[in-house]
């Protein structure tokens, strides 16, 4: 049980606003989580010295990902539970796991452990509130990605509108990590009010949309 513990859950960079709001989540639970920031060229550096190179690029993120907060976190005495699920199947996914324990023991991280759930057992170890939160979590960032990405098109002031983006995502962030997702209907709608005053160069309508198909 990791609630109220010392022990630090670190999540690894799932895009942006998916990581800080599951680690929200759990923070709401009672945990002591935080999301790494997004990966750069330094995190994908240590992560293909550190593996084959012939693996998922997303397994050789978290690898690095992991390996450089190791290396530049500030408390070298630090308990660490680093949070990678898995699941099911025959999907490479259910190996990130497995390389990422041998990792750990084969480097011998010191305070290192892995915080595995899996879609099995329905993410046993999470209150069903907890749960439902984190599904909550990622729904929300789902849609808010796709208005952060409108915002970047048809915005008439984009910093101004970045500015009150990052500022309502914070709010978001913050009912899940202080409230557990209480009354989370009412803020959100509250959030979308004030992101509807955002003013725009055209209609949304209007703006070309490219498909990525493959």
């Amino acid at each position: 049980n990791l609630k109220g513990s010392s022990v630090k859950v670190v999540l690894p960079s799932m895009g942006k606003l998916n990581s800080e709001v599951i680690a929200a989540a759990l923070k709401g639970g009672g945990m002591d989580a935080s999301a790494l920031p997004v990966y750069d060229r330094e995190t994908l550096r240590i992560g293909r010295a550190n593996t084959t190179c012939k693996e998922c690029l997303p397994l050789i993120l978290t690898t690095g990902g992991l390996l450089k907060h190791m290396k530049e976190r500030q408390d070298k005495k630090e308990k660490l539970a680093y949070f990678m699920p898995t699941c099911g199947g025959n999907c490479r996914f259910t190996q990130y796991s497995v390389f990422l324990e041998k990792l750990i023991h084969k480097n011998k991280l010191e305070n290192t452990a892995l915080l595995t759930m899996t879609n099995e057992n329905g993410y046993a170890g999470l209150e069903l509130i907890d749960q439902i939160n984190v599904l909550k979590g990622v729904i929300l960032a789902d849609c808010m990605e796709d208005i952060k990405n409108n915002i970047r098109v048809v915005a008439a002031d984009y910093d101004r509108a970045m500015n009150t983006f990052e500022n309502l995502w914070q709010r978001a962030i913050d009912i899940f990590s202080f409230k557990r997702g209480k009354n989370l209907i009412k803020h959100l709608s509250d959030i979308s009010l004030e992101l509807s005053h955002i003013k725009l160069k055209y209609p949304l309508k209007q703006a070309r949309t490219v498909s990525l198909l493959g």
